[in-house]
């Protein structure tokens, strides 16, 4: 599979996660490509296609909304016009990234964070 399709497949993600309803996080990170290439994706690359795709940002973000678990990470809105990417971790403790200065920094470090989770639960 080329890496563009890869980088692309990661972030339609949650919009094809929401349009099928039948399939789980990690079966679309495994049918991305993601798995095998892990590699050879960085946050650069996320990054740059964020840049031409910014309809993805308002998915990952409600995605990120829409966890119901522990130890998980998270973007959100900071102060004024800045955005926090954060762990939740077991009983309540959360670690929270430096305030990002735009959405498209902030949403490709929570990107990066999150695929690489569900990428363990593929071993």
């Amino acid at each position: 599979m080329d890496i563009g399709q890869v980088v692309l497949n990661i972030l339609y993600m949650p919009s094809t996660f929401k349009e099928l309803g039948n399939v789980s996080m990690i079966d679309l990170i495994k049918q991305s490509g993601y798995v095998e290439m892990h590699d050879q994706i960085s946050k650069r690359m996320i990054k740059d296609a964020l840049q031409l795709h910014k309809e993805c940002i308002n998915d990952w973000i409600i995605y990120s909304e829409d966890q119901r678990s522990d130890k998980k990470w998270y973007i959100k809105d900071g102060n004024p016009g800045k955005y926090i990417v954060g762990y939740f971790a077991i009983k309540g403790e959360r670690f929270e990234l430096p305030e990002f200065e735009n959405v498209v920094d902030a949403c490709a470090e929570f990107i990066m964070k999150e695929i690489e989770i569900l990428r363990s639960y593929c071993r």
